[in-house]
């Protein structure tokens, strides 16, 4: 294994979700921990790649694959995550930043998986995702979503929020999904401890506008009633 595909490797299970069964290799000790956790369960072995990770959400009617703009996805931020490989969220506004041609890469990568996925009859909402190796410049294509993503629900109430169409529309009326840029990121809290916590104070699900005064983060909140319920 560690011929074949060097050290670190990554080690996931067929079914999960964020990140959650997905793990990484370093030594000796990692592989007999994971060994003993996982037992004879069937994984999945990969090379690991150091680069960026992409996501994308579409949808396929009978005559049209729609695509929204794609984002960064968050992995495993320390501040928010215990895991290296844990969901945290989605930058849209640092893709308009990202060097064209691997915007486009994405796009076209995007349109062939979405056209094989339409010859064999799919219908509606996918996502799919990607990962860039920074060392190589090539682009993979990790995963295949075929449903809503976390990313879906995120992406739909900022939609909601400045009263543009979503993906959720096309289900009742196929129409050409606007294509504004979205500035937008969303990021995912997760209890890093381990342990059960009560959470006391909290900041209230919904859309911010952020400043810095010298270090300080400051958050101005912009969120709409009727799309972030209160808690």
């Amino acid at each position: 294994m560690v011929e074949k595909l060097g050290i670190p490797y990554v080690v996931k299970l067929p079914i999960g979700a964020s990140g959650g069964q997905t793990y990484m290799v370093k030594n000796i000790k990692d592989f007999l921990k994971l060994q003993k956790l996982l037992g004879k369960q069937i994984t999945i072995v990969s090379k690991y790649i150091i680069g960026y990770s992409f996501n994308i959400n579409c949808f396929i009617d009978y005559d049209h694959i729609h695509m929204t703009q794609p984002s960064f996805q968050l992995i495993g931020i320390p501040e928010s995550s215990q895991e290296k490989f844990t969901y945290c969220g989605n930058d849209f506004g640092a893709f308009l930043n990202l060097d064209k041609s691997i915007q486009g890469q994405i796009i076209k990568v995007t349109k062939v998986i979405g056209n094989y996925m339409k010859e064999i009859g799919y219908y509606g909402i996918f996502g799919i995702d990607f990962i860039y190796d920074v060392k190589s410049k090539n682009l993979y294509a990790l995963e295949i979503n075929p449903r809503m993503q976390g990313s879906t629900s995120l992406l739909t109430r900022y939609q909601i929020s400045i009263k543009k169409p979503t993906l959720i529309n096309l289900y009742n009326k196929c129409f050409p999904l606007e294509q504004d840029p979205v500035t937008a990121s969303f990021v995912l809290l997760h209890n890093k401890t381990g342990k059960i916590k009560k959470i006391q104070t909290y900041y209230k699900p919904g859309i911010y506008r952020h400043n810095f005064i010298g270090k300080k983060l400051i958050l101005k909140y912009m969120g709409n009633k009727n799309i972030f319920p209160k808690y």
